[in-house]
């Protein structure tokens, strides 16, 4: 991500349920070939709902958001 300063990360749900991240943000430095300016981060979530969740990274300076649709269970 480009941008300065440090990440904050946030998911949040389509009722406004917000869920707390399971891992991270964990730098990746220099040990990424993933080839494109900004800084690399990686980190989990555990979604405990099925829907569309907004996923926010913010810094100092720049910020992102996606959209994720997060299916039902299917299993058993």
């Amino acid at each position: 991500m480009t941008g300065e300063g440090p990440i904050e990360l946030s998911a949040i749900g389509s009722d406004g349920t917000r869920t707390a991240l399971t891992w991270g943000p964990t730098a990746h430095g220099n040990v990424s070939n993933f080839d494109a300016p900004g800084d690399e981060w990686g980190a989990g979530y555990r979604f405990d709902s099925p829907g569309c969740w907004r996923l926010r990274a913010r810094r100092t300076a720049g910020q992102a958001e996606a959209l994720v649709f997060v299916a039902p269970d299917q299993r058993g």
